[in-house]
């Protein structure tokens, strides 16, 4: 565009000299070609402006377009007359033998979200895995254990279909973030627990998960007042001293055993919606029953499965792309072993 104007400049000075012969009718068309000129270069180097954001962000667009396959709302079970579903993305080229598989739980505080968001998880479908994105009964419509139920359906779905899907029932994980990694977290610690498998399908296969990814999801449920209070009531149906035996169930804290599998867990420095302790109590405990327990502490970051700092802060540490190659490599250790 700077080479176009100067161009233009030059040209304009020599018509603007031949004006002085011709007159008044010379310098308007000088003016007028000018304009016109002017406009076309603009025209061409303007940027395209995309009219709405892309619902899914570009990377992952990208990928289920070239290298990742996305199956929508495959019915996983059924509980009543209600249908259960859950999304995969699997890579598009077949893998040697059977893949680890991923669960992924979305947040929401219970109460939101959709097995259609699958964030970042997507990204694992590169790295030879298969990733089960489920729906699970919100709060409005079924209160406790129906949230637990069916993540513990959509393990046991796994298991069932691994033949199908090409998929090593033995090398199965489950990473959720928020309300999600609260049911990520219970996962991990109630393997054992029958109590908590529901009626929901695939009848007599384990639940039990070979790694969890918690992301800054609640741990303690002690009936302390959190931001969440309200929705983990409604949850439980009814607060804590009515509820004692649900809170405790709910708890994953509460639950923490030695059986329990291999835990990475990431929290916020100044998450204020999961506060810090939530992490740092279920590491210890986790430590304590010599469970392997990685946990990272992001600098800067509130709360939220992406980890970055609030505008005008400095920036997170470790930064969400260092985050993630940490998630893959944890999985892979753990999975791919």
């Amino acid at each position: 565009m700077n080479i176009r104007s100067k161009d233009m400049n030059i040209w304009a000075i020599s018509i603007l000299g031949y004006s002085k012969m011709l007159g008044i009718r010379i310098i308007f068309l000088t003016v007028v070609i000018i304009c016109v000129f002017s406009l076309t270069g603009i025209a061409q180097v303007a940027p395209t402006v995309s009219s709405a954001a892309a619902p899914i962000a570009p990377l992952q667009k990208e990928q289920a377009s070239n290298s990742i396959e996305i199956l929508k709302d495959i019915e996983i079970g059924k509980v009543g007359n209600r249908v259960l579903h859950a999304d995969i993305a699997r890579p598009k080229t077949q893998t040697a033998g059977p893949m680890p598989a991923v669960m992924w739980i979305h947040g929401g505080a219970w109460s939101s979200g959709s097995h259609h968001e699958m964030q970042q998880t997507v990204q694992l479908a590169n790295h030879g895995y298969l990733i089960l994105s489920i729906e699970y009964r919100l709060i409005d419509e079924a209160i406790w254990p129906a949230q637990i139920e069916d993540c513990k359906l959509g393990i046991r779905w796994l298991r069932e279909n691994a033949a199908k899907y090409n998929i090593d029932p033995d090398r199965i994980g489950c990473w959720g973030t928020s309300a999600g990694g609260h049911l990520a977290a219970l996962m991990g610690v109630t393997g054992d627990k029958l109590d908590l498998e529901g009626n929901g399908g695939s009848k007599g296969f384990s639940s039990r998960v070979q790694a969890v990814v918690d992301f800054c999801g609640p741990t303690v449920f002690d009936g302390r007042p959190e931001v969440y209070s309200n929705f983990t009531d409604k949850m439980a149906g009814g607060t804590y001293e009515q509820k004692h035996d649900v809170y405790k169930q709910m708890s994953p804290l509460e639950n923490v055993n030695p059986r329990a599998c291999p835990f990475l867990i990431v929290n916020g420095e100044k998450d204020t919606t999961v506060p810090l302790h939530h992490a740092q109590l279920m590491t210890e405990a986790l430590k304590h029953a010599n469970v392997p327990v990685e946990l990272i502490i992001v600098k800067n970051a509130g709360h939220g499965y992406t980890f970055v700092a609030p505008a005008g802060s400095p920036p997170a540490q470790p930064s969400p792309s260092e985050i993630d190659a940490t998630v893959l490599k944890f999985l892979d250790v753990n999975l791919k072993k």
